[in-house]
């Protein structure tokens, strides 16, 4: 009994030693005036000890199975995310939520479906843990529920882009290592994505928009809990698309005015959606030219996942048509996926990302390290002033005037 005793003080010494840790490391985070309350972004030493067992988990997963298992699952990987696609592309999350059904309402609700595969099909999906089945009726787990439309952290059109318009880039991936041009320009014999976008494929840009907006609601919330904006008055999204992220410093700033800056027809769509008009403005033009004066106002910039998807010199012409508007004093902060700053679990991700930038955007583009931003930096006139880890899988990066 003394000896259990004393092992149980050991431990819970070691933990308490590991929780002061956590605490006394971590960054201490920001409230903004209207206080974030959407989203689930954890306390600091919570997240880094989720991320940690995460990781010490998988390794051990990875440790524990036999190699021609492990490629067996690795190579059926895209029947799991085959899985939740359907399971996304079929609004089921949406037709099951808040209540648990049976399979022949479930095929009729969800416009007819053939009921026999169905109730097959989401049996497979119980095992990739979307929903559950209890007494003949299924119902969403919390997985399965980041696939409704109107879900606070839906993914639901992530999902959805990733396995069309980026799951064909990908399947050319063996050309592209082989010519160095993008999947996307060999699937259309020449154009790039954004192009392809506008003229080819306009369904498949409604549903990139959508998906920027799930990622980027996300993000925002741990933007704004780790980066301060109490003294910017006016924030300029550059490439922001429809301004989720510039409309969410608008919502918690209320003295703040934004800028939304890019091109298409669907510029700021969520400065009006959230009836932000009055203190917003969207300006069409690109950001390969110099920047139109009205963008002078903004004392802070951000561009969120701009960078990752061109070529260290495109990236430099953006920064420098940037930096050419900036008074002394202001930032841009730059939001992006940075390499070698996680453990195994992040890390993983970004490398899967890295070849999603190699297979859909133009050539050059990439996920890059610390360093490698810096240089990009360092090149347009700039330097690094602060770089502020996130509860998220990017990173923000404050850039001022050299």
């Amino acid at each position: 009994a003394m000896a259990i005793s004393t092992n149980l003080a050991i431990v819970g010494s070691i933990l308490a030693l590991a929780v002061g840790y956590l605490i006394g490391t971590s960054p201490a985070g920001v409230t903004p005036p209207v206080a974030v309350t959407k989203g689930l972004v954890p306390p600091w030493p919570i997240f880094r000890a989720v991320v940690g067992a995460g990781d010490m988990l998988a390794g051990l997963a990875t440790a524990t199975k036999v190699p021609e298992v492990a490629m067996i699952d690795v190579s059926m990987s895209y029947m799991t995310a085959s899985t939740a696609y359907t399971f996304a592309k079929l609004d089921l999350a949406d037709y099951m939520a808040d209540k648990e059904v049976d399979c022949t309402s479930l095929a009729k609700a969800a416009g007819n479906l053939n009921e026999d595969m169905l109730c097959r099909f989401l049996s497979t999906a119980e095992a990739v843990g979307l929903v559950k089945q209890t007494a003949g009726k299924w119902g969403t787990t919390p997985l399965g529920q980041i696939l409704e439309t109107n879900h606070p952290l839906s993914k639901k059109a992530f999902v959805i882009m990733i396995n069309e318009s980026h799951r064909w880039a990908w399947d050319k991936l063996p050309e592209v290592i082989k010519t160095g041009k993008s999947g996307v320009s060999l699937i259309t014999g020449g154009d790039e994505v954004w192009k392809w976008f506008a003229e080819k494929v306009p369904d498949q840009h409604e549903v990139f928009d959508a998906a920027m907006k799930d990622l980027t609601e996300g993000i925002a919330m741990a933007v704004l809990q780790d980066v301060d904006f109490s003294q910017t008055k006016c924030v300029c999204d550059i490439g922001g698309g429809i301004g989720a992220l510039a409309a969410a410093v608008l919502q918690h700033y209320p003295a703040a005015k934004g800028k939304v800056l890019d091109l298409g027809e669907t510029i700021g769509r969520d400065m009006q959606r959230l009836g932000l008009q009055e203190r917003s403005e969207s300006i069409t033009a690109s950001f390969f030219e110099p920047l139109p004066p009205s963008i002078n106002e903004c004392d802070t910039y951000i561009m969120k996942h701009i960078l990752h998807d061109w070529s260290d010199e495109d990236g430099v012409k953006i920064l420098r048509n940037v930096a050419a508007t900036m008074a002394d004093g202001d930032r841009i902060i730059v939001v992006e996926f940075v390499r070698g700053t996680a453990g195994a679990g992040m890390e993983y991700s970004k490398a899967l990302m890295d070849m999603t930038m190699m297979a859909v955007c133009p050539p050059g583009a990439k996920e890059r390290t610390i360093t490698e931003y810096e240089k990009l930096f360092n090149a347009s006139g700039l330097r690094l002033e602060q770089h502020a880890p996130l509860r998220s899988l990017a990173h923000a990066l404050v850039v001022q005037k050299a």
